[in-house]
């Protein structure tokens, strides 16, 4: 009986013990391939758009499906206003892309948001596919016309509020000595397009020609928003410099003798006559005809 009660009251002790003790908890593994940003999600680019630039929305965590793909739903995820035509796709699990169809209207404002985030953007006058003169190309005798061509129409008021001229002294590195032509010294025209979907080109004419050497320094600001004018093209358009003499000899056998400003010239020896008014009037004539042709 003793042995009995004894035994009974050691298991009771036993489980007394073990009811003080916490189970073993399996902690779970850290996770470092599912990081979250604090801030939601973030939309690229932050400033501006250009032509046929995408729009990308990064979210904070895996929100699309892994591989990628098309997202036919996109409104569940951001929106664009003025709702333009394109395709969105997830580039990943954490980023959806949207590409537009045709490129963005130029100096329009586009507001992307996605959740609590929200972008306003500005779209960026395109810089032209080309240009008549080309910039750095051989002087010209006299500038009258500027032709700028781009790969889409643009508004013509903008173009012309966008646009400046200065004219600078040559070679044109130095603005001293230059003037900015005011809005009045000169007007923009659109060309008539030759193909209804092709470029469109539009020609600044100048009042008054420009010629002497001069270097016409054209400027396009891309923008009219406050804090983007950083974003410009430059194009520069040299014109010849005028004829003149810079030297002058008695030629071979002669010694010079230049006193205020003339010229006199004394026989050396031998020295064969000096060719008379009439040979050197033509022999200038032929100098100045050959410069010209050089100059055309």
């Amino acid at each position: 009986m003793k042995a009995a009660a004894m035994k009974k009251t050691l298991f009771l002790c036993l489980c007394a013990a073990l009811s003080f003790v916490e189970p073993a908890r399996a902690e779970a593994p850290p996770v470092f391939d599912r990081a979250q940003r604090a801030d939601g999600a973030r939309i690229a680019p932050d400033r501006f758009l250009r032509a046929y630039d995408p729009l990308t929305i990064f979210f904070p965590g895996d929100t699309g499906p892994k591989a990628g793909g098309p997202e036919d739903m996109a409104s569940k995820y951001a929106a664009v206003t003025p709702q333009p035509a394109g395709e969105w796709r997830w580039i990943g699990a954490r980023a959806l892309q949207f590409r537009p169809a045709e490129p963005w209207k130029p100096l329009s404002r586009v507001t992307v948001k996605s959740g609590s985030a929200e972008q306003k953007l500005v779209t960026l006058l395109p810089t032209p596919t080309s240009t008549n003169p080309a910039d750095g190309a051989d002087p010209t005798p006299e500038l009258t016309q500027i032709a700028l061509t781009f790969a889409q129409p643009v508004d013509v008021a903008a173009l012309s509020r966008l646009v400046t001229v200065e004219l600078r002294p040559a070679p044109g590195v130095s603005p001293q000595g230059g003037q900015i032509l005011s809005s009045s010294a000169y007007d923009i025209r659109a060309l008539e397009r030759v193909d209804a979907g092709g470029e469109q080109t539009y020609v600044l004419r100048l009042r008054e020609g420009v010629a002497d050497g001069r270097v016409a320094i054209l400027r396009l600001r891309l923008s009219d928003e406050p804090g983007l004018d950083d974003e410009t093209y430059e194009l520069r358009v040299r014109t010849a410099l005028p004829f003149a003499v810079t030297e002058t000899s008695c030629g071979r056998g002669w010694s010079d003798d230049n006193l205020g400003g003339v010229l006199r010239c004394a026989a050396n020896g031998d020295a064969p006559a000096p060719e008379s008014g009439d040979a050197i009037s033509k022999n200038l004539t032929l100098l100045i005809q050959q410069y010209n042709n050089i100059n055309q």
